[in-house]
């Protein structure tokens, strides 16, 4: 038998008008951000996910997580339904849905982290900048330390699949992912982490992620660029 893998992968690109994040207003941003905005998956989700991950090797996933958090939680549960259909044409195998609220993006407020100005100036980058440095040192964003509490549940989560020899796949954001990149590549994990570990961190585009053992320390990515 071989070892059990768990996938983390993005949740699928949103319906129309959220198609692209560089393309959003800073009002929808900030709505997007604190969750006033829930929006589904597109309807081009089956046919995303089957070009994202045609390399990639589901056959072993037995349980599929979602953030059952109720924050931004749409896109995730749809997105883990929509894969989980094209897992059993493709192997067959029965699959569990779960919800897992740990596994939600990462807590901020757009409008708490640059005004519409600085926005205008900078764009996407200054959100993702001041959003590191507000769970570093305090602001509109969830501290560094809750994020690594709720790493830490997720870790428990696999080991316990990992002791029955169980492969799972997680639904969740790409902030979220940042961070847990991080604790999965460090040794230190996130304790005396640096504003520049998430800097060096990957995007993971939509229906694209990375892949980890049960011990949750290697990381192996995939998917191609799809907007943002």
């Amino acid at each position: 038998m071989s070892d059990p893998e768990f996938f983390f992968i993005r949740h699928g690109q949103l319906v129309p008008p959220y198609l692209d994040h560089l393309k959003m207003d800073y009002q929808t941003l900030v709505e997007l951000s604190t969750g006033v905005l829930d929006p589904g998956i597109n309807q081009n989700a089956s046919e995303l996910f089957s070009r994202q991950a045609a390399e990639v090797d589901f056959s072993s996933v037995r349980h599929v997580y979602y953030n059952s958090s109720g924050i931004s939680s749409r896109r995730s549960l749809e997105s883990a339904r929509c894969i989980i259909a094209n897992l059993r044409q493709l192997s067959g195998g029965a699959i569990t849905l779960r919800g897992l609220p740990e596994i939600r993006e990462v807590r901020f407020d757009v409008s708490g982290l640059l005004s519409e100005y600085e926005f205008s100036q900078r764009g996407m980058a200054a959100i993702r900048a001041a959003l590191y440095l507000a769970a570093f040192q305090g602001g509109a964003a969830e501290p560094t330390a809750e994020i690594a509490k709720r790493i830490g549940v997720l870790h428990k989560v696999v080991e316990e699949h990992a002791s029955k020899g169980e492969s799972v796949l997680f639904v969740t954001h790409d902030f979220f992912m940042r961070f847990l990149e991080v604790y999965i590549t460090r040794a230190e994990r996130l304790k005396e982490v640096h504003i520049t570990d998430l800097d060096n961190t990957s995007l993971n585009y939509y229906f694209g992620g990375f892949r980890s053992d049960g011990l949750l320390w290697t990381l192996m990515r995939w998917g191609d660029p799809v907007n943002h």
